[in-house]
């Protein structure tokens, strides 16, 4: 708004109660040009880039020819061909280093999925599930609660407590009263977490005691032992910030109230500045959502949700 004109308080706290209802349209409206520039534009991007740093690179290589090459055509040819080979390098080192995080992501979802699949399986296959794994490489024997794996300079329990809950200091008695007497050399549970009290706990038993949290399972036994469980919790992205979901959302009829009081907000404002047809376009632009929100049929119908088909 013009500076040169005063506006009463009234007007003023109409303007700001419009806008502050109509932003969260603006801000949908936002992330929808966000997520199409994305996925239009990557690759112009990476054209860009390519062509901007080769520019830059030629520059520095064509100034460096000059004092040493005294021949033009020489000079343009080296300095070309030495851009060429030093963006071809970037190139290939980037395009290695997206993989690597390609792989890195596709690798922390397997993991994701495995943890889930062993915390929601029941007891009886997760005992069982172990007892397959240790069994690949060791001699060993299981019961209703853990695995003994047995060696000559003594035993080691794999005690498997995978819940979505840590490990309790009376979840921690109950695993040593189980396995106390049974030539322990070490005692290893797989577990979400533990409480911080418990480690306090592991100085008083003549065994080692290891435990094993979240990536630490998959990384130190499921993966060394190349043994993973059969997926049955799957992860399933369900982000909501697609065009689709978006364009339902800033049209819906919700949105009808705020994109109304940004025309309206915008037609008395430009009364008070010299650019006042802009202020009208957009006004007129505004009326139009508004209208379309309040009877799109498409985007307000809601979904009937058959429970039991």
């Amino acid at each position: 708004l013009s500076n040169n004109f005063l506006i009463p308080n009234s007007l003023k706290k109409f303007l700001i109660f419009s806008l502050s209802k109509s932003q969260t349209s603006f801000n949908v409206c936002f992330k929808i040009y966000n997520i199409v520039k994305n996925k239009c534009m990557r690759k112009i991007y990476t054209l860009v880039d390519f062509l901007f740093r080769f520019i830059l690179i030629f520059l520095f290589n064509f100034i460096w020819c000059t004092y040493f090459i005294k021949a033009k055509m020489l000079r343009w040819a080296i300095s070309i061909g030495i851009s060429l080979i030093i963006c071809l390098l970037f190139v290939a080192i980037s395009i290695k280093k997206d993989k690597a995080n390609k792989l890195f992501k596709r690798q922390k979802n397997h993991m994701s999925d495995v943890l889930n699949t062993l915390i929601y399986m029941p007891r009886f296959n997760v005992i069982d599930f172990f007892y397959r794994l240790a069994s690949t490489r060791h001699d060993c024997t299981k019961n209703n609660k853990y695995i003994t794996i047995k060696n000559q300079d003594g035993n080691v329990i794999l005690y498997p407590h995978i819940t979505p809950s840590k490990i309790t200091l009376l979840d921690f008695s109950n695993i040593i009263k189980n396995v106390l007497g049974k030539n322990i050399k070490r005692l290893v549970v797989p577990c979400v977490d533990v409480e911080n009290n418990i480690i306090t706990e592991l100085d008083k038993f003549d065994f080692d005691i290891v435990f094993l949290k979240n990536e630490e399972i998959y990384l130190k036994l499921l993966k060394k032992y190349e043994f993973y469980p059969e997926i049955i919790i799957k992860n399933v992205n369900k982000s909501k910030n697609t065009l689709k979901f978006l364009t339902t959302s800033a049209l819906n009829k919700k949105r009808t109230k705020g994109y109304f009081l940004s025309a309206l907000c915008l037609f008395f404002a430009s009364f008070f500045n010299a650019y006042k047809i802009y202020y009208i376009c957009v006004s007129s632009i505004l009326i139009l959502l508004a209208i379309f929100s309040w009877f799109n049929i498409k985007f307000n119908t809601a979904k009937e949700i058959k429970l039991l088909d």
